[in-house]
């Protein structure tokens, strides 16, 4: 959340000439919902299967931008490290705080929370992803790099 997979993936598929698929965008058109609503309508257990079932429905050898919390649910993890290749995008939670409070009303989980505490559960919430998002086949530090220079890192990666 905040760490840029949307820009950094579409910089990536335009370096890579494969195409690019975000996630919650291939959700939100299936369901004929935005992520919010789904979350707010059908429950995070809906929104976490329909994820699983997405992300194994594609076929297409694309760069594929994940929602956040998507490596930690219905063993997606698995899933992903044996069908491809995971990236994580490791940025600092004080980079990740002013990004989020820049788009709070895009996040379905956070609209109730202000400053401290929004904070607090950034903190909350990368403590208990990180050991999933570090099993991640490449590790790409991304504060203060734009999303050019990091899809040109993990281009080299992939190479």
């Amino acid at each position: 959340m905040g760490s840029g997979k949307t820009s950094v993936g579409r910089a990536l598929s335009d370096f890579l000439s494969k195409s690019f698929i975000d996630l919650d965008d291939e959700i939100e058109k299936q369901q004929n919902l935005s992520i919010a609503e789904i979350f707010n309508q059908k429950g995070e257990d809906f929104f976490r299967n329909i994820e699983a079932q997405t992300i194994q429905s594609i076929q297409d050898d694309a760069i594929v931008s994940l929602g956040g919390g998507t490596p930690c649910y219905c063993k997606n993890l698995e899933w992903i490290l044996e069908n491809g290749q995971l990236v994580y995008l490791e940025t600092s939670e004080k980079i990740l705080f002013e990004r989020v409070m820049n788009e709070i009303d895009k996040r379905p989980k956070l609209h109730q929370l202000e400053g401290p505490e929004l904070q607090a559960h950034i903190v909350r919430l990368l403590k208990i992803r990180k050991p999933y998002y570090e099993k991640a086949h490449f590790t790409v530090k991304t504060d203060n790099k734009n999303p050019t220079e990091i899809a040109l890192e993990i281009k080299q990666l992939l190479s």
